[in-house]
């Protein structure tokens, strides 16, 4: 038996498409798809289905008891009527799209499941539901056994598991079946199981281009169906009602049936589009419906059965237009088309001709072997070359320096292009070769004496150096018929028209006219050299084939633009509101990937500096000469490099022992400062234009010369300034008068921040409950003043043989002129009734191990911020506060009753240990949930409960007058901050940067709910941040650590001075609350009073030297820069104590110390940079040149 391929009908627009048929009395088809519509065909000839919009989009659809389920992007499966496809109710809800369902003939439970990764088992009689968890992606594909004893599964996850319901769990799991991917909607392949539908005796389920049909209850494989002449691997397979037959479908709009008894192919089709089937549904006992999904066309193909063979019954807009006459100017273009040559531009001209020579191709009979001889006019200057065509090359180009090849691409690998060199200066292999952009395949190609140009199938002109060299790629208006080089020169012939649809026409920041057109390419209008240049291709940005880029507005001198991704569409939805995203302008040459690539690009992309082209030019050199391309380095001397580069690569010629090619460049250096004079030098980093010859530059060409699209130069030239010179950045793309959005070099777009809001109810509460950590914070970091006041003793063991006062003395004279040391004392008990000096006798001998307690409470806060700040970034958030907060309250309230002071020293360190854990993740928290613009603020009122807390130490000490009293007060009130378990969420960013989108979805959903915000944002902004996520490209593969703070010498000097400015801070805040106790008058006064107004100056300098480091701290070392300056603050913190106590040995040790301190450290600020409104540092060296003197810059 044969298959017979059915007319085909239009049902949805482009995406994803779902079918099932509806077998009750009113027979008919449903379709579901992507628009969000539901359809229901009662026949055939249906022209006008019945039609319900459901949801944004409508994805997998069933029917079951004269009803229809269709689960969508509302993430509920709706119950809809038939054929009246009204809303009647909602069988389950997830916190994700439903992406599958499946139901058994004669069953009553509808098995559902999503993209959070959860299965439910529904009884919709009784309305009882089973839930499935282990998968850890996208479930893609359901199978409910008929006997309602097993559900079969496959997900994201690369698994295929089978579940006993009643038990919930998994009974079988196959590993590496699918392929992996993180979002249904992106998903390659199904692999969609299937039970058999008659008793569920086996189960069957795609394995590349296989079936497997395995055994049911041992799950052991029964057999492989097979068939040969599959393109593609297998993505559904479903046993038709019967049971007898199977059917699978493929990735190309394959389908293929077996018999299963007799393991016998029935037949084969093949859909002309190659288009994706995405559903497959089982149609009486032997007929297959299913549903195709074109990601290439604006159409998505239903095959329906029918008993004529005519295509009476296909919509065809095609037969519209012709029944109406329409002339040719008339019809759509994507009718029309665009016509191709007549002639094939890449046919290998078997002789070809030019003044330089003739390039032959030859092939053996059978066709297997190729080979290309290459002949020259002059044998005096060229020697034959005979070539193995093993890449099968099918163009060529001539010129007296080059001879350039190139080959279509193959099942092996891309279009190429093969560059010989024939006349390079130097040794070494005079041969390269590049990989063209997949999907990209080379029409024309020519060959100049300084230049390779290739014109290709998406309308790029490609232009290479002699040397291999990658520069600009300009943007042909229409296909290419032929191109010819000679010289310097280069003539193009192409068809006019337009190839694509224009999609979007603006202009840049600059003034610059730019387009992107259909096939998502971004070409940007240089009016200096008067031609379209290719800026982005967007495809490459990390989206799906159906999805699309709406461009908001594009900066030239930022390099990027702003834009809105539209799932399955050209145009953002209306509702709910679209949210912005920004992605890179990227030229898109050959071999992205390599770090040649990557400094070529900086060499011609938009908005470069002067700086970082002279950075990529010289690494260009350094690569050419560590690969032994010693002519490639000459190349880009002779034709773009300015006098002042080439000196700078004889300089590294020399140090690598390469003297000839020093000689060389030394050559070429003398004969272009001749040609130019100094300030022509200076300017001349970039040429625009093909030189004359090997020892002129490109500046100095004839008028007639064609020259290539130049860079466009900036305004203002980009340089480091003088702090004071230095201009504010501005937004490009913000109107007037309103606030910045994404102020750049702080931060980017935030999708996480749209979904929750900058600032809201939500946020006041977490942020008020968590500054309230700070209060213990205070009480047990400055406690000492109050655990260890000065206390006035007297000795009373031994006994003095004289009446000399032993107030104050640590020795006795017991007589016969024999000193010997106090062993008892008494103490003045009038303010303090007990303190830790009365408790454990810290006087005389003993005195610094009360400074000693508070030196090892501040090396506890230093070693907690280590210690947390680890379990922060892999346990989350919330855990590790609510460890620390339990474990301060402990540890606190057991101080208090320690019978040695060991123990109390070991107590007081796991509490300080605990306090600075509460510290830093409570800051990081608050911080990761509010608003950019709130950051500075909040980073500044955190810190208000800290002050509140230093002045209420008094209090609670004048109220208690015991040290275990005071420890107990202090330490309490953190068990009532244990409460944060039910309030404080985990943070949505480490959720999702963990993956754990689920859990930061509900977080979110929460958030948005208490500040009012669209619960739609949520949605978006987690796929916003999920695209985001996979076009985030690392900048620099090379490890920062502390030693590159002190390698330069501007940098070391303010890591140096920042470091100091932090040692005060430390110092001066702890050492003189401490000091505040020996002053003579009340202890309680003098502290309140102090902590109210003198202290404050020095708490306000805390947040403000946070700050202002992480500013003047370029990106790559910053969070080095800040934790030096950190550890710098407890290690002047650790000191403080023994500075207090000095006053003992002279009265006005502390204060001048104390003093002097502040004031070192404002005279260090002095030689800083001022960074507000300044574009924060990003690499080593922008910290190097930051805050550089603009004359030390000229100079």
């Amino acid at each position: 038996m044969s298959l017979i391929r059915k007319p085909t009908r239009y049902a949805h627009q482009e995406g994803h498409t779902d079918v099932c048929y509806y077998s009750g009395e009113k027979r008919g088809l449903v379709t579901c798809g992507c628009d969000g519509d539901v359809r229901s065909w009662l026949n055939l000839m249906d022209d006008d289905p019945t039609t319900s919009c459901i949801s944004e989009q409508a994805i997998t659809v069933i029917s079951k008891d004269g009803k229809i389920f269709v689960g969508n992007d509302n993430n509920t499966v709706q119950i809809l009527t038939y054929p009246d496809l009204e809303k009647e109710g909602i069988v389950t809800r997830f916190s994700a799209p439903v992406s599958a369902l499946a139901t058994a003939k004669n069953s009553s439970l509808i098995v559902s499941g999503a993209c959070d990764m959860r299965i439910q088992v529904t009884n919709i009689n009784t309305s009882d539901s089973i839930e499935l968890e282990g998968h850890e992606a996208p479930i893609l594909g359901l199978s409910l056994d008929p006997k309602e004893e097993f559900v079969a599964s496959s997900s994201a996850d690369g698994s295929i598991r089978v579940w006993n319901i009643k038990e919930k769990r998994t009974v079988h799991v196959w590993n590496n079946v699918v392929p992996k991917c993180n979002s249904f909607f992106i998903a390659k392949s199904y692999c969609t199981p299937s039970f058999k539908c008659t008793d569920g005796s086996c189960l069957a389920y795609p394995s590349n281009k296989d079936v497997v049909i395995v055994e049911r209850s041992s799950w052991k494989e029964l057999c492989r169906l097979k068939c040969s002449t599959l393109k593609t691997d297998l993505s559904i397979c479903k046993f038709s009602e019967c049971g007898t037959r199977i059917a699978a479908s493929s990735l190309y709009g394959e389908m293929v049936v077996w018999n299963v008894e007799t393991k016998e192919m029935i037949g084969y089709l093949e859909h002309e589009q190659d288009t994706k089937i995405t559903a497959l549904v089982k149609f009486g006992s032997e007929a297959i419906l299913d549903s195709e999904k074109n990601e290439d066309v604006m159409e998505n193909d239903i095959a329906l059965p029918d008993d004529d063979d005519d295509d009476e019954n296909v919509i065809s807009l095609n037969k519209i237009k012709a029944s109406i006459n329409l002339e040719d100017d008339q019809k759509s273009h994507s009718d029309a088309g665009f016509e191709k040559p007549t002639f094939d531009t890449k046919a290998f001209v078997p002789n070809m001709w030019n003044d330089v020579g003739m390039v032959r191709c030859f092939s053996s009979e059978d066709g297997e072997e190729c080979s290309i001889e290459v002949e020259f006019h002059d044998v005096t200057v060229h020697r034959s070359m005979h070539i193995n065509n093993y890449l099968r090359h099918s163009l060529a180009a001539l010129s007296t320096q080059v001879l350039a090849l190139s080959c279509a691409p193959s099942e092996d690998g891309p279009s190429k292009i093969v560059v010989i060199v024939l006349q390079g200066w130097g040794s070494g292999n005079k041969e390269w070769i590049l990989d063209l952009p997949e999907g990209e395949e080379s029409d024309c190609l020519a060959a100049g004496d300084n230049f390779v140009a290739v014109a290709t199938s998406r309308r790029n002109l490609r232009i290479f150096m002699i040397g291999g060299t990658q520069r600009e790629i300009l943007a042909l208006p229409g296909p290419v018929v032929a191109m010819n080089g000679l010289g310097n020169h280069l003539v193009i012939a192409y068809h006019a028209g337009i190839a694509s649809d224009l999609m979007w026409l603006g202009l840049s920041d600059a003034r610059s006219p730019t387009i992107m057109d259909s096939d998502d390419i971004i070409r940007i209008y240089d009016k200096r050299s008067c031609q379209w240049r290719v800026l982005c291709d967007t495809n490459a940005q990390g989206k799906g084939r159906a999805d699309h880029y709406f461009i908001i507005g594009v900066s030239e001198h930022e390099r990027n633009m702003r834009c809105i991704l539209c799932k399955g569409s050209y145009y953002p939805p209306t509702t709910p509101r679209p949210i912005i995203t920004e992605i890179d302008l990227s030229a898109p040459l050959c071999e992205p990937e390599s770090e040649k690539t990557e400094k070529e690009r900086k060499l011609w992309e938009i908005g470069s500096s002067p700086l970082d082209e002279t950075e990529a030019m010289l690494t260009l050199i350094a690569l050419a000469c560590r690969s032994n391309l010693e002519y490639r380095a000459v190349d880009i001397c002779e034709q773009i490099a300015s006098t002042k580069v080439i000196d700078l690569a004889i300089r590294y010629a020399l140090r690598v022992n390469k003297v000839a090619l020093a000689n060389k460049l030394e050559t070429i250096a003398d004969a272009k400062s001749n040609s130019k004079d100094l300030k022509e030098e200076d300017v001349g980093n970039h040429q625009d234009d093909f030189t004359t010859n090997g020892n002129s530059s490109i500046n100095d060409q004839e008028e007639d010369d064609v020259s290539l699209p130049s860079i466009k130069k900036p305004e203002i030239e980009i340089k480091p300034l003088a702090m004071s010179q230095t201009l504010k950045r501005v937004n490009p793309f913000l109107k007037a008068g309103s606030p910045s959005l994404s102020p750049k070099g702080l931060v980017p777009l935030d999708p996480v921040q749209e979904a929750m809001g900058s600032m809201g109810p939500w946020h006041i509460v977490i942020a008020v409950a968590i500054s309230l950590v700070k209060f213990p914070v205070a009480w047990h970091q400055l406690s000492i003043v109050f655990l260890a006041p000065p206390t006035n003793f007297s000795c009373i063991a031994p006994l003095s043989a004289t009446n000399e006062s032993m107030t104050m003395k640590c020795e006795v004279d017991v007589g016969n002129g024999t000193i010997e040391e106090c062993t008892h004392f008494r103490y003045d008990k009038r303010i303090f009734r007990e303190s830790i000096i009365t408790q454990w006798n810290l006087v005389c001998d003993r005195e610094q191990l009360a400074n000693f307690a508070q030196s090892c409470t501040m090396f506890g806060v230093l070693v907690g911020n280590l210690i947390f700040s680890m379990m922060a970034d892999r346990i989350g958030r919330k855990k590790p506060l609510m460890i620390a907060i339990a474990l301060q309250s402990v540890t606190g309230f057991a101080s208090a009753f320690a019978p040695w002071y060991e123990l109390f020293l070991v107590l007081k360190f796991i509490c300080a240990l605990s306090t600075g854990g509460t510290m830093l993740v409570s800051f990081v928290l608050l911080m990761e949930i509010v608003g950019v613009e709130w950051r500075s603020i909040m980073s500044v009122l955190f810190h208000v409960p800290f002050l509140i807390g230093h002045v209420m130490n008094p209090l609670i000490s004048y109220l208690t007058l015991t040290w275990s009293g005071f420890q107990m007060a202090v330490s309490i009130p953190s068990i009532f901050l244990l409460a944060y378990y039910w309030i404080i969420p985990e943070s949505p960013r480490w959720l999702l940067a963990m993956g754990k989108s689920r859990q930061a979805e509900q977080i979110l959903l929460k958030a948005a709910g208490r500040n009012k915000i669209p619960v739609e944002n949520v949605k978006l902004a987690l796929e916003t941040y999920e695209n985001q996520s996979t076009i985030r490209q690392t900048k620099s593969n090379e490890k920062y650590n502390i030693s590159h703070l002190f390698r330069t010498p501007n940098l070391r000097l303010k890591t140096i001075y920042v470091s100091v400015n932090w040692f005060v801070c430390g110092m001066c805040f702890f050492g003189l609350a401490q000091y505040m106790g020996h002053l003579d008058g009340n202890i309680f006064i003098n502290v309140a009073v102090s902590a109210s107004l003198g202290l404050v100056g020095m708490a306000i300098s805390f947040p403000t030297v946070y700050l202002y480091s992480c500013e003047v701290f370029p990106t790559v070392v910053r969070n080095v820069g800040v934790g030096l300056g950190s550890i710098s603050a407890r290690i002047g913190s650790i000191i403080a104590p023994y500075i207090a106590t000095m006053g003992y040995i002279q009265p006005w040790l502390p204060p001048v110390i104390f003093g002097l301190g502040p004031i070192i450290g404002a005279v260090l600020c002095l030689f800083l940079p001022e960074t507000m409104n300044c574009e924060l540092p990003e690499t080593i060296e922008d910290a190097e040149n930051f805050g550089k003197k603009k004359s030390e810059e000229e100079h």
